[in-house]
This record gives structure tokens, sequence and C-alpha cells, in this order.
């Protein structure tokens, strides 16, 4: 009986580290740069978010203007009077939200105007899990925001009927990768003449920012304008360790 409760003790423990060691795994640091502002960052507690800038051409430097330290609290920062290139790293404390901003001032006048602005949503939830984010017709032209590990999907009216398909004409596929071909789904009234939905998805795999344009033309008239053209900017944040 000692033996087995024994056994049993060395089980449990055994799960425990590994549950500990799979939580202590889940805590992520997520990376975002000069092309992330205005956008929103999801993060779970525990995780930290690394804010990079370049320095700017004015000599200003760059440091943090406002946040909510109960949520997101400050751990690093450049010197205040460095104009080099500039990593902030913020810990998720708790759940909530918090607008996070960092100005570029001029350390023999901090009284002036910041010469520049960076300002993100930062949302903490329990699991920040990757999400997936569909967009539309009327999303043309939007600055869209995700994060390593996300899914885009595109989904676009179409007919090929009279021979036209969607196709993709600017990508960036070390941050957007092509999850195969696009498909194909047919109205539901098969109506003469009425379109069906083209869809595209992509797995963000990279930090970085990306214009995805995909263009609505014959295959055979590829040097022809296209018939319509639809496009978005992406920022992708970096996930790692």
């Amino acid at each position: 009986m000692r033996r087995a409760s024994a056994l049993g003790r060395l089980a449990v423990s055994a799960a425990l580290l590994a549950a500990a060691a799979a939580a202590e795994a889940a805590i992520q640091t997520v990376t975002i740069g000069d092309l992330f502002d205005g956008g929103t960052v999801n993060l779970a507690p525990g995780d930290t978010l690394e804010v990079r800038l370049a320095a700017s051409a004015s000599g200003c430097a760059w440091g943090h203007a406002f946040g909510d330290a109960a949520v997101l609290k400050p751990e690093s920062g450049a010197p205040p009077a460095s104009p080099a290139p500039s990593a902030f790293r913020y810990k998720a404390v708790t759940t909530g939200s918090a607008s996070l901003g960092l100005a570029c001032l001029k350390a023999a006048d901090p009284q002036a105007p910041p010469g520049g602005l960076f300002r993100v949503l930062v949302v903490v939830k329990d699991s920040a899990l990757p999400r997936g984010l569909i967009l539309e017709e009327p999303d043309n032209g939007s600055d869209i925001f995700l994060a390593q590990g996300e899914v885009l999907q595109v989904r676009l009216p179409s007919n090929p009927s009279t021979g036209y398909t969607w196709m993709i004409a600017g990508n960036a596929p070390s941050v957007l990768r092509p999850a195969g071909e696009a498909k194909f789904d047919p109205p539901a009234k098969p109506l003469p003449g009425a379109p069906g939905t083209q869809t595209f998805e992509f797995r963000v795999i990279g930090g970085g920012g990306v214009f995805l344009d995909l263009v609505y033309r014959r295959p055979s008239e590829k040097d022809a304008p296209p018939a319509r053209r639809w496009g978005v900017f992406v920022a992708a944040a970096a996930v790692g360790p």
C-alpha cells in the first residue's frame, strides 16, 4: 500500500509539474512596432508586450507618455535622452483594457509639442487565444491589426460564369501565408447570374506590415486593367516566448 501511495504521489507531482510547465510555456512576448500605431493588442495575464520604435529624424527621444500600470506594468524602456531606436517592455498584470501611449520629446525642450506619438489599445483577457478575422467587400481600404498565429479570411462576391475570378496581386508571404487555393461557394439560391463567394485564407506567420492586394479579372487578360480591386494594410505583431 505504501508503494502504491508513493507512486500515486509521484504521479500527482509529475502532473502538477507538467501543468506548471505548460502554463509557463503559454506565457508569450508580443512585439509590435511603428506600424501598429492606432491598433489593438490582445494579451493574457503574464504576457509581455514589447514596443520597438524607430529613431526619430528630428532628434527627439521616445518615452512613456501614459498608460494604466494596474493593467500593464512598465518593466523597462530606453533612456529618455536617447535618440536611438527604442524598446519598451510591459507586463500584463491583470485582466482589463488600457490605452498605452509613447511620446517623442526633445530633452532640451520637454515642453515643446511631441515630435511623434504612438498609441495602442491593450486588452488583457484570461485567455488571449489566436483568433480568426473575416473581411468582406466593405472592408476595402482598411488598416487591419493581427498577431502571429492568427488567421485572416477574405470573402468577396465572385461569378466564375463570367470568366472573372479574384487573384492575389500583392502580398508578403513571410507575413501572410496563403492556406492553399481560394475556395468558391455558389449562391444560396442558384438564380441565373447570381454571384457566389470566393474565400481566401491566410495565416499570420511573422511580424511586419503588408499591403494585401486582390484583383478581379479574367486569367487570360493578365495585362488588362482589373474589373475590380480590393486591398487592406495588415500590421502583424510578432509572438514568441
